[in-house]
């Protein structure tokens, strides 16, 4: 599965949560840095979440996939 980034205030640091267990943190360098792909062990609902950090703040979502 492919995840983007579609933040505001570029964000330096993210934070996933991918619900399977499985985190990602993600420094970015530029702004090709958006996208993630995540591997399921199988299919099912998962909660995903994302903590996307700039130097004054953090904000999470989380969304529920059906993979």
């Amino acid at each position: 599965v492919t995840f983007t980034d579609t933040s505001k205030g570029f964000p330096q640091e993210m934070l996933w949560r991918f619900g399977d267990g499985k985190i990602a943190r993600v420094f970015k360098t530029g702004m090709d840095d958006d996208t993630i792909v995540h591997e399921y062990p199988q299919a099912g609902v998962y909660n995903v979440s994302l903590a996307a950090a700039t130097a004054l703040t953090t904000n999470e979502t989380t969304r529920q996939i059906t993979v």
